[in-house]
């Protein structure tokens, strides 16, 4: 039993040194382009376990890529990494073309030689696969391709189903910043770019997709937290950060810096941190934003750290497009219900105002109906009370809600005379406050 368990343990203890043994891998910036397969073997390479991560130092790198005795595949696990040449015993050796991302393969005891060319930020995530575990993997990767993108869809088509139904611009406004995230998505999986090669949607795909999620989070997000009525001003801030995106999109396209892409990145980023700073701020005046700045909170550290840090290389929690999913998924729902929550709170609320709004109008009007009787010298409610024409008036205006200073205006006497007359009133009527005088104006004209 004690041999067992000592097995055990040294399993435990060993079995991930010798995973992470599997190959070396090493890599040179080609800063000047000058080297070549043939000059290659020369060069001092820089050793990385699984991920360079380079930021703005793009261009060419090289990789060494030793085996041990399995067969294997390597993977550059970037769809932002389209062109890429590989190398054995400085013969060229062709991608395999049936993966969504540029995948070569590597017999045992082999040296593999790779050009990268990073066209974007210079970093990208490199995977070694057993080759004779690969079949199993690539079926659990469909699985899990098909159960994420299934319930993305069925959330974007049942927020269009109550946007039809309701005419809810929050949900037409949702599911488009849905759909931007899927192809965002998309195209982080390598599916785009594997679709569509060579044309210029495998290449600025992305930034029609980034630009898209960013102008239609915003649109949700000042949409379901009524920003026009809590910060009226920051739609001036949202349309000039807006403007600087797409001009530095446009920027990017047309010269190829990747700059331009970097600080369009940030921009959107920014914005989107500015909205859900005001989520936190409208905890007290709504019940729905905290659901906004819950769900927000997590897709915001997540895309911070998956999309912002690597571009400048910085250090980062090395999140994954799979947990970038599992994020989302966990979004669409909290804000897929969140949009429905406020929809009714907001038709409450809504319904209660209309149900005042009717009661006051038609207590108005019975007191101008009694007030009519009392000009035309008939039987009227008022008059049992005892009250003088001028407290009729001043009860009128209660009744309408007008302010003390104001009634003073109307009547052209001071405030404190005002006061004086709705003591009066109030003694008359046997109350102490307005709210009482409005109800009691109701009950006279009962």
């Amino acid at each position: 039993m004690q041999t067992k368990i000592v097995q055990i343990l040294l399993v435990i203890i060993f079995l991930p040194l010798a995973i992470k043994a599997q190959v070396n891998m090493s890599y040179y910036h080609d800063t000047l382009q000058k080297i070549t397969i043939t000059n290659v073997s020369a060069i001092t390479f820089k050793p990385f376990e699984t991920k360079i991560n380079r930021g703005l130092e793009n261009g060419i790198y090289w990789l060494k890529i030793e085996n041990d005795n399995q067969n294997r595949l390597i993977e550059v696990s970037s769809a932002r990494i389209r062109k890429v040449r590989g190398f054995i015993n400085e013969k060229e050796v062709q991608q395999l073309p049936d993966f969504n991302m540029i995948t070569f393969e590597l017999e045992a005891n082999k040296v593999l030689y790779l050009s990268v060319l990073c066209e974007k930020e210079g970093g990208f995530p490199v995977v070694s696969h057993l080759k004779s575990a690969v079949i199993k993997s690539l079926k659990s990767q469909y699985i899990s391709y098909g159960l994420y993108y299934g319930l993305a869809i069925v959330i974007v088509i049942l927020n269009l189903f109550y946007f039809f139904n309701f005419r809810e611009i929050t949900f037409l406004y949702y599911s488009f910043f849905l759909t931007g995230i899927i192809f965002t998505i998309l195209f982080r999986d390598g599916l785009i770019p594997y679709l569509f090669q060579n044309q210029w949607l495998a290449k600025d795909g992305e930034v029609i997709f980034h630009f898209a999620t960013v102008t239609f989070g915003i649109l949700f997000a000042s949409e379901y937290l009524r920003h026009q009525l809590y910060f009226p001003l920051l739609k001036y801030y949202s349309l000039f950060n807006s403007l600087m995106s797409a001009l530095f999109f446009g920027l990017y396209v047309f010269t190829d810096t990747f700059i331009w892409f970097a600080l369009a990145q940030l921009s959107g980023i920014l914005l989107l941190s500015v909205y859900w700073i005001s989520s936190l701020l409208l905890f007290n005046k709504n019940k729905f934003s905290a659901f906004f700045a819950i769900a927000y909170s997590f897709i915001l550290l997540l895309t911070i750290d998956f999309f912002i840090l690597p571009i400048f290389g910085l250090p980062n929690l090395g999140i994954t497009t799979a947990l970038m999913k599992v994020s989302s998924v966990f979004e669409m729902l909290i804000l897929s219900y969140a949009v429905v929550y406020r929809m009714r709170i907001l038709h409450k609320e809504n319904a209660d105002i209309q149900a005042s709004l009717f009661q006051r109008t038609s207590q108005i009007e019975k007191l101008e109906d009694e007030l009519n009787k009392l000009k035309l010298g008939e039987n009227n409610k008022i008059t049992t009370a005892n009250l003088s024409g001028r407290e009729v008036e001043i009860l009128k205006m209660i009744a309408n809600g007008t302010p003390t200073k104001e009634m003073a205006d109307k009547l052209f006497i001071s405030v404190n005379t005002i006061k004086y007359h709705v003591k009066n009133l109030y003694d008359k009527l046997e109350i102490s406050s307005r709210q009482e005088a409005k109800l009691k104006a109701a009950t006279l004209i009962d």
